[in-house]
């Protein structure tokens, strides 16, 4: 079963605050401060629930961060891209407003 913690929260946010914008691990460490192994964990639980979904890479789009790391002249690897499912899109708006409505509770709307 998955915990919605505060964590979880911060990384969900970042997917509905733009859904249709495909995230990677080094994008989400810097938008949440998560830390990267807890991150990249978080992100292997939330795959193996069908919250979350790998996306290839397009190969042509060059990395706009980082720096070499397989040892060839300038070749990255392919960044692993992750997009919210369907299902997960709706799980993860409903926890986004819940945690929102607990930071809140004088509010009367919850948004997303």
């Amino acid at each position: 079963m998955l915990r919605f913690t505060e964590d979880v929260t911060r990384v969900l946010t970042e997917f509905v605050n733009d859904p249709d914008q495909p995230r990677y691990g080094y994008d989400l460490v810097q938008a949440t401060g998560v830390d990267r192994g807890r991150l990249y964990a978080m992100l292997k639980r939330l795959e193996k629930a069908g919250v979350i979904e790998p996306e290839p890479e397009p190969a042509n789009d060059p990395p706009t961060l980082g720096t070499p790391t397989n040892g060839k002249a300038g070749g990255w690897p392919a960044r692993r891209l992750l997009r919210l499912t369907p299902a997960g899109l709706a799980l993860a708006r409903f926890e986004v407003a819940a945690a929102r409505q607990e930071q809140n509770p004088d509010s009367d709307v919850i948004t997303t």
